[in-house]
């Protein structure tokens, strides 16, 4: 078996997340393919979207990572069309309704607002598909550029497109302090009488 390995890629625009893709577009696991060890995508981002992602040999790893019950932040770079105001940026952080979904970010920071297009910080905890340019689209922005920035207390950093760095296993409880490596984080304690 290979040994434990665990990855932050920066994927590039235009790489896809699944194992293969009919259309031939290149894909995560072309990208760590030549690492060896087996390492899979935990998550995924659109064919337009562009940053951080896991990639991991370690199922339990990349099932806590997806699994929508443990509740973890991804935070994305948003750029939108448009000067967002005040009203608009209520109505997104209160959420909206598209498709009969309810589409409502965690968080919503603008970070700079002209009258050609808006930059705001979105904290997801779901992760719905398209989420972000779904919830922009229905308020009349649409989205040119989403960069996730942040998974949990891993963060994206300087990492260039298609440029990876290993994390430790150690580091793990720093970036994913939930994560218990599927074990119970307090175990039962077992008195045996003597």
């Amino acid at each position: 078996a290979p040994a434990w390995r665990t990855i932050a890629l920066r994927t590039p625009r235009g790489v896809v997340t699944p194992r293969r893709d009919p259309a031939g577009r290149p894909t995560v696991r072309d990208l760590t393919a030549p690492l060896g060890d087996g390492l899979a995508p935990a998550g995924r981002l659109d064919l337009a979207s562009t940053g951080l992602i896991v990639c991991t040999n370690d199922t339990r790893l990349a099932s806590w990572l997806t699994s929508p019950a443990s509740d973890l932040d991804k935070e994305y770079a948003v750029t939108v069309r448009g000067r967002l105001d005040d009203v608009t940026l209520e109505r997104l952080a209160d959420g909206i309704e598209d498709r009969g979904e309810w589409l409502r970010p965690a968080s919503l920071r603008l970070l700079k607002a002209s009258s050609r297009e808006s930059q705001v910080a979105v904290v997801l905890t779901e992760g719905k598909n398209r989420e972000i340019r779904r919830l922009f689209a229905a308020a009349g922005h649409d989205v040119t550029r989403l960069l996730r920035v942040r998974i949990g207390g891993l963060e994206l950093g300087s990492l260039a497109p298609g440029a990876w760095r290993d994390i430790r296993q150690e580091k793990l409880a720093t970036y994913f302090p939930e994560y218990s490596g599927g074990r119970s984080r307090h175990p039962r304690r077992t008195d045996t009488a003597r």
